[in-house]
């Protein structure tokens, strides 16, 4: 359980793997367990649909088009009670409007 004001960053863990680490500084995005674990399973399936590494679509979406911390994490409540197939089908529409690959 992350305690009040905790924020977490994803990070590179292994070739294909994300992982992440919290901090006290209020300078990141990720505000809750819930939003961090969101945020795992949108990079790991948007990977999956794309057959890439999820370190490389981490740093797709966490890049200076802002997918992760403008989109992703900020629209956590309405996406969340999405399936699956809709989240990642969503996601890849934002990243093909930004022209944002892996």
């Amino acid at each position: 359980m992350l305690s009040e004001g905790c924020v977490c960053y994803l990070f590179r863990r292994k070739p294909n793997r994300v992982g992440f680490r919290c901090t006290d500084n209020m300078t990141g995005h990720i505000q809750n367990d819930r939003e961090l674990e969101f945020a795992v399973f949108c990079i790991e399936n948007v990977a999956e649909a794309l057959g890439k590494p999820s370190g490389e679509v981490y740093r797709a979406l966490a890049g200076p088009d802002g997918i992760l911390n403008q989109y992703i994490v900020p629209s956590y409540d309405v996406l969340h009670t999405q399936g699956k197939e809709y989240i990642v089908d969503d996601i890849l529409r934002v990243m093909d409007e930004k022209g944002v690959a892996p």
